[in-house]
């Protein structure tokens, strides 16, 4: 498996791995999610991503194949920083596009509060 190794997320990977009774083996590394893409697509590995990616093409002409997860997912929490006081009207009008669309019924462990 090639791990994006950045602070929390390869730790809420390994332990969803290990809740599930299974102890992947972390063949590379990396702080940077084009190269993980990249030693993917290059047949260094496999990775789970959890972000829906735009493209299944990397930038030396490589391929990815996605595959959903099934099963239960651990949920992860997610936080929205704003500044303190009135946020501007762009601020504002995402942060309610946030509260619409992150619902239960949308993608499930998300809701906003």
């Amino acid at each position: 498996m090639v791990l994006l190794d950045l602070p929390d997320g390869a730790d809420y990977l390994v332990l969803g791995f290990r809740e599930a009774g299974v102890q992947p083996r972390s063949v590379e590394r990396t702080r940077d999610m084009g190269v993980k893409r990249l030693m993917v697509a290059n047949g260094f590995g496999c990775s789970i991503a959890d972000i829906r990616l735009g493209t299944d093409r990397v930038p030396d002409g490589g391929r990815l194949a996605s595959l959903p997860i099934s099963g239960r997912v651990r949920a992860t929490r997610i936080g929205l920083l704003l500044p303190q006081g009135q946020p501007r009207r762009t601020v504002a009008a995402f942060v309610d596009q946030c509260r619409s669309r992150l619902t239960d019924a949308a993608l499930p462990g998300l809701a906003a509060p």
